[in-house]
């Protein structure tokens, strides 16, 4: 089994826009843009604190400048940097040349950085990881440095790590806090990064066993078995003397050492191997599909093709969707949602992220605020739980953002957000339609989504 810590390096690309070098100036501006931002540079990033990086290729080159924009398209900062990040907590980073320099919402700079790093990857305001003479290190609000150690690398997402930051030291990984303390200690030869939103990852101990680490460096499952497989949908495999095993996201076992193999969730529902013969369970470890097919298959869109001995695929149908009250459609396929949408004042509420990635929206959640943003080349929505007053802001028009009612507000059940489906949906012009008597809500778009 090879792997590699590839979720980081994707998230280090998407999040600092590494690039090569350049020159600019610190010219700012605020004139509100009327033609489109998207046909004006080579890239446009999502808003973040109501700011958009900017970069003049649609691909990071050696040609790669960097700079920011407002939501109307207005100017901060002009694409001529060589290196800028996404704004958190109000504020971005500029490099040019050697000078770093960050800046608030309004393209002032706050901050300039000691001459002898060589880059700021993280800072916000209040923290930060900077390199410097080759090594990581973390700094305060001031841009001093926290402690004299340094790391090989420091990584750190607020969207997926929280209050951790991974460390490496020579081929060892491990987990430190913002004072620098150790979590987790620096000893495991790899951790990979988790596709699940719980944010949990596979550690593999110099003695080659597996566990799993949450986000915060806490060992959810030590380091003592012979595999692992990752987390999705809340679930991870476990490989102990040849048989998998299911553990879920507080690290207990929902299944014992049973299964010959396995395969991650799919639609709330995995596959396993018992004897020679394939079937089902849920997150319950309930065996819902008898063990009795040849070859697994994951669940999409309500359905598994599922293969047989004779080389011939048979259909069979997600039974989830016959056991829930109310079942979401896009375009006529089903909707997989981890937690089941709910009906409250005639309004379906359904999982924030399942609903709206599936209809073209990129999402953020600020947990400060409890507010989230979904956005997609043409608008940025907020919505912020217990409100039925949400946001809508149209990019590059020159107007501010408007507030619209919604008939429910945004609620925030067993940590998890679900928003009312038809504003959501509606906003991209799709048509919704609600079945009262069979309990389907039908999403209709003009650009068939989820063809």
């Amino acid at each position: 089994m090879v792997k590699r810590l590839g979720f980081f390096i994707v998230v280090i690309l998407l999040i600092f826009g590494v690039t090569a070098d350049g020159k600019g100036t610190a010219d700012t501006g605020s004139e509100a843009g009327t033609k489109s931002a998207y046909a004006t540079y080579g890239r446009v990033y999502p808003s973040y604190d109501g700011i958009r990086r900017i970069m003049n290729t649609s691909d990071i080159s050696e040609d790669s400048q960097f700079g920011y924009i407002d939501e109307e398209g207005g100017l901060i900062a002009e694409c001529k940097y060589d290196q800028a990040t996404d704004f958190v907590n109000g504020i971005g980073v500029l490099k040019e040349g050697k000078v770093i320099t960050a800046i608030d919402t309004k393209g002032k700079a706050i901050l300039t950085f000691d001459s002898d790093f060589s880059d700021v990857k993280y800072y916000d305001g209040e923290k930060g990881i900077v390199r410097k003479d080759g090594l990581d290190y973390l700094i305060d609000k001031d841009g001093s440095l926290v402690s004299p150690e340094g790391y090989d690398i420091l990584f750190y997402d607020p969207y997926t790590l929280r209050n951790s930051i991974l460390a490496t030291k020579g081929d060892l990984y491990g987990f430190i806090d913002w004072s620098g303390n150790v979590l987790t200690p620096v000893e495991y030869r790899e951790i990979y990064g988790s596709q699940d939103s719980f944010g949990i990852m596979e550690a593999v101990n110099q003695k080659g066993k597996h566990g799993f680490i949450t986000r915060n460096g806490k060992v959810l499952v030590p380091a003592i078995y012979d595999d692992a497989g990752d987390f999705k949908e809340g679930a991870g495999i476990l490989y102990k003397g040849g048989k998998a095993a299911f553990v879920n996201a507080s690290g207990k076992r929902f299944t014992s050492f049973v299964y010959n193999n396995a395969g991650n969730f799919s639609e709330g529902l995995a596959n396993v191997m018992k004897g020679k013969k394939w079937g089902y369970i849920d997150k319950t470890g309930k065996e819902v599909i008898r063990a009795v097919y040849d070859h697994p298959a994951d669940f999409q869109d309500g359905y598994a093709n599922i293969q047989n001995a004779d080389e011939s695929f048979i259909e069979v149908e997600n039974p989830l969707k016959k056991s829930r009250k109310i079942n979401v459609y896009l375009d006529d396929r089903w909707l997989y949602l981890d937690r089941e949408p709910v009906l409250e004042n005639g309004t379906v509420l359904a999982s924030m992220r399942e609903t709206a990635e599936p209809l073209g929206y990129f999402v953020t959640w600020n947990s400060a605020t409890e507010t989230a943003s979904l956005q997609n080349d043409e608008k940025i929505l907020y919505l912020t739980v217990g409100s039925k007053q949400a946001l809508v802001n149209f990019f590059d028009d020159g107007v501010p953002a408007t507030t619209e009612v919604m008939d429910s507000p945004a609620e925030l059940i067993n940590g998890r957000v679900l928003v009312p489906v038809q504003f959501v949906a509606e906003q991209i012009g799709a048509e919704v339609i609600w079945e009262e008597e069979t309990g389907t809500i039908q999403i209709k778009t003009a650009m068939g989504f989820s063809q």
